[in-house]
């Protein structure tokens, strides 16, 4: 009675409120803490170089380079980091076309002699073959070329995919690499939804 109705903060109090608390902790130890919109466009750039070297540093050239690309392309840092996102991207994509000649390699053995070795290798890779997977698929192959890779496709995406016939009309071969690219985006979404291997 009498007292006046509490209303909450809208979200810019909330976080206005947080980053004076965090100020007042991180302060003394040297940490600058501000809004991400007031951050220097260098600095995010910065950490974007950095967050590229870490995923360089645990084996994921893919996503490494889907971070690195936009820093490299612009033409405002500083010389050094500059010169480092472009270091960091040339290996980044020299990694990932290794990656991909792997896994095309694990794909053309599904159907041989070292099959197991093949599927465990890709079962173990997971969501990073994905965009390998789809990249080979953009190239031309004959249909059993095509229908190794859709069993590579099949076996990282845990879906059934329908495999062509060495007799299939083009028609149907493109349905089937449709289907599988299908599986393997909706893959990749949900590595980078999770944090699970893809971003």
């Amino acid at each position: 009675q009498g007292t006046t109705p509490l209303v909450p903060l809208n979200e810019n109090d909330c976080r206005d409120l947080l980053l004076d608390k965090l100020r007042d902790r991180l302060g003394p130890l040297g940490v600058h803490v501000e809004r991400e919109g007031s951050a220097a466009a260098d600095k995010r750039a910065e950490a974007s170089v950095e967050m590229g070297d870490c995923l360089l540093r645990l084996s994921d050239p893919s996503a490494a380079i889907v971070v690195l690309a936009p820093v490299a392309a612009r033409s405002d840092l500083p010389a050094a980091l500059a010169k480092k996102a472009a270091l960091l991207l040339e290996d980044a994509k020299a990694r990932a076309e290794e990656e991909k000649k792997r896994i095309c390699a694990w794909a053309d053995a599904l159907g041989g002699p070292a099959a197991e070795e093949a599927r465990r290798s890709l079962s173990d890779l997971g969501p990073r073959a994905a965009p390998h997977i789809l990249s080979a698929l953009d190239e031309p192959r004959d249909v059993p070329g095509v229908r190794r890779l859709l069993r590579a496709a099949a076996l990282v995406s845990n879906r059934d995919l329908v495999e062509p016939a060495d007799d299939a009309s083009p028609g149907d071969v493109a349905g089937a690499v449709d289907a599988a690219r299908a599986a393997l985006r909706a893959l990749i979404q949900r590595a980078a939804e999770t944090g699970n291997g893809v971003r």
